[in-house]
């Protein structure tokens, strides 16, 4: 699998790998320079081997995620998917913003009844979008 969290390294000839975001069960997610727009971008890179028997479930998820467009305040649309030297990759647009764990963090583990009602309803609303 292509190290895609190797700062500088240029990935599908466009993208300049700027700093790693995470990683979680079935990718690793990189926050990147596009070369020809100057947006900052994120790239999320399927980390399911080939060998693995869930291997073809994995990369049909992952292509579907990668062409869902669902045009909700709450979803973030994915640019594009890419396919290149049998690495799969989803480009989406960077959201600035805060976190949830740095905004619990910074009011002591809890957020207030109302803020977390809001945050509640916004999720609940693009996830009804993405599986409904």
């Amino acid at each position: 699998m292509k190290d895609i969290t190797k700062i500088g390294e240029i990935i599908l000839d466009r993208y300049e790998i700027l700093e790693p975001l995470g990683q979680g069960g079935q990718a690793i997610v990189v926050k990147a320079l596009d070369k020809q727009t100057g947006n900052h971008i994120v790239i999320k890179q399927l980390t399911t081997p080939p060998g693995d028997p869930n291997y073809s479930e994995a990369v049909a998820r992952f292509k579907r995620t990668g062409s869902a467009r669902m045009g909700h305040h709450n979803v973030v649309d994915p640019v594009d998917y890419q396919e290149k030297d049998g690495q799969h990759y989803i480009i989406m647009p960077l959201v600035d913003g805060v976190t949830l764990a740095s905004k619990m963090l910074k009011s002591g583990g809890k957020l207030p009844i109302k803020e977390a009602e809001v945050i509640l309803t916004d999720t609940a609303h693009g996830l009804v979008l993405c599986y409904s």
